[in-house]
């Protein structure tokens, strides 16, 4: 597993058109919803996604959303942004917390056998991590160290394992680096899905010419990580 790595924010096709058209993915408790996508996944005040490395072994199309936003570092500069050990759709630690016992978690961290969730133990993997961009290099160097480590033993998908919350919403144009899709071949979509897919391809030509867009079908043995990465 390389240092190299990208966030992702994974969404639904229908819900897709709307954000591209918006040019910013906001936070699920603002997003605009007209078919009830996010019902299962949370509503509260944050942009959900992941943290990619780079992990040829693993296949991106496993254990993702078809459709989504690969987003850049950068946005680390720009906003706080929140890693959880697991699923909690809200932060398991406050910052200070997580601050002050950042040595302790990262020393656990590093003994620990691969990930078995642990709800009574909040120092063994149930954990939050603060990327601020205020953070020093050495802390930010530790940080990213712990998250790093936590992927790598979590015997979970590369998605399932952790979770990350974006604290703004994110400009698409200032922080995307590519869209991906990994059905738009399929004959399975719906209705909906098709004319949402049809209104995807128009906006990407219309507006974000310089993003990249990775597409193909979901059968296909091509492994978007790899695109990703070596692009």
């Amino acid at each position: 597993m390389s240092d190299k790595f990208y966030f992702y924010h994974g969404t639904h096709i229908e819900n897709m058109p709307f954000v591209l058209r918006d040019g910013v993915i906001n936070t699920s408790l603002k997003m605009k919803d007209k078919y009830r996508i996010k019902k299962d996944w949370g509503g509260l005040d944050y942009v959900y996604g992941n943290i990619l490395f780079n992990e040829p072994e693993r296949d991106f199309a496993d254990d993702t959303f078809q459709f989504g936003f690969v987003i850049n570092t950068n946005i680390a500069n720009c906003q706080t942004i929140i890693f959880n050990s697991y699923w909690a759709q809200t932060p398991i630690m406050d910052e200070l917390s997580s601050n002050k016992l950042l040595n302790e978690i990262y020393k656990k961290i590093k003994k620990k056998k691969p990930i078995e969730i642990d709800f009574d133990d909040k120092l063994s993997w149930n954990f939050s991590i603060y990327l601020s961009p205020t953070d020093t290099q050495k802390i930010k160097k530790l940080k990213m160290k712990i998250i790093k480590i936590h992927i790598q033993k979590s015997k979970y998908g590369k998605l399932s394992s952790h979770e990350i919350l974006f604290t703004k919403p994110i400009n698409i144009k200032m922080h995307v680096t590519f869209i991906i899709s990994l059905s738009f071949a399929t004959s399975a979509m719906n209705n909906i899905q098709n004319k949402a897919a049809i209104l995807i391809q128009k906006l990407m030509k219309k507006k974000y010419q310089d993003i990249k867009y990775i597409g193909y079908d979901h059968a296909s043995t091509h492994n978007a990580l790899f695109d990703i990465f070596t692009q």
